[in-house]
């Protein structure tokens, strides 16, 4: 069911993306100018159905390791567990007219390198776990803190690095062919770099 869903909404993605790009391709097609062309591919990849093509949503559940040791006030170990969602892919908001080639007849669009779009943390999937030895646990109640505080600071950060070490992201290349394969299917003649 939930294939079927998500299989009628990307239908429904493609279909108004190939109503825009063909009114678009009109008036690429009745524009003389160069800048004029520019402008029409520019805001033919900013529309909101190519933003969808251009963008992947990666869940995962990622861990998170602390440790601490010293020897006056003994260890502090902890374990962050969360789903993260992260939508990935090229930011097409940055492009400009440099970003845009024309050449007789061809055109080519330089995409920048795809990046973290946003990130979220499922909250209620958050498990935390500690272990400390020693005055530790004194030394965090005489001081305020806590292990778990220190590690929610942090997790964003160790969330982007935890997806790109583990290659949990779609290659470039990869990206790049599959959003090319899209383009070719409307008729579009763009060549993505």
């Amino acid at each position: 069911m939930l294939k079927r869903t998500r299989r009628l909404w990307h239908h429904i993605a493609i279909s108004v993306l190939i109503t825009f790009l063909i009114l678009c391709c009109i008036a690429l097609s009745l524009s003389g100018k160069d800048k004029g062309k520019v402008q029409s591919v520019i805001s033919v990849l900013k529309s909101e159905p190519v933003q969808f093509l251009v963008c992947r949503k990666v869940t995962s559940t990622v861990a998170m390791e602390k440790e601490e040791k010293s020897t006056i006030w003994g260890n502090r170990n902890g374990l962050l567990l969360a789903e993260v969602t992260v939508f990935y892919g090229f930011d097409l908001s940055r492009l400009d007219d440099d970003s845009v080639k024309i050449q007789k007849d061809r055109t080519i669009v330089y995409l920048g390198e795809p990046e973290i779009l946003t990130l979220s943390v499922d909250t209620s999937s958050m498990r935390f776990f500690t272990k400390m030895s020693g005055l530790q646990y004194f030394k965090d109640k005489m001081e305020g803190s806590s292990l778990e505080k220190e590690m929610l600071k942090e997790f964003s950060m160790a969330s982007r690095r935890y997806f790109v070490d583990r290659n949990l992201l779609p290659a470039r290349a990869e990206m790049l062919k599959e959003l090319q394969r899209q383009l070719k299917l409307m008729n579009l003649n763009i060549e993505l770099r």
